[in-house]
């Protein structure tokens, strides 16, 4: 995987407050997304795309960026996020969880400790392209 750095600038990440470093080390080693994100998906240069996804985390008003490496479809990533100092939006509403999935059950245990459930993972990817 060839990856490029080009950090967020937003400061909508790191938890318990926006641009907190880590409280503690994650349990859970990765969350894979699959993105269908209309303002990005369809676009043909995969690169680009993934650098899209990357600037919408970015973009003024967000909520955060969901993962810490945008991936594009052949392998390509950009990094919107150091993952060894701040936790990524991996979750999004952090209130109701998907209580489906078996890492809940992780991550509801650092939520009754007084933990963000995003801190629970240590990387967060996002796959960029598929509509």
């Amino acid at each position: 995987m060839t990856t490029v750095t080009a950090t967020l600038t937003n400061k909508a990440y790191g938890y318990p407050t926006r641009g907190a470093s880590r409280r503690i080390k994650a349990p859970i080693l990765a969350c894979i997304h699959i993105t269908g994100n209309r303002h990005t998906a369809a676009n043909p240069d995969r690169h680009q795309a993934a650098r899209d996804e990357r600037n919408y985390a970015n973009r003024p008003g967000s909520n955060g960026p969901s993962a810490h490496y945008y991936v594009a479809r052949d392998g390509w990533a950009i990094e919107a996020i150091d993952p060894a100092k701040y936790a990524a939006w991996s979750n999004g509403d952090v209130a109701s969880p998907n209580t489906a999935n078996a890492g809940i059950a992780k991550v509801l245990a650092l939520r009754t400790k007084g933990y963000n459930a995003n801190e629970a993972y240590w990387l967060e990817f996002e796959c960029v392209g598929y509509g």
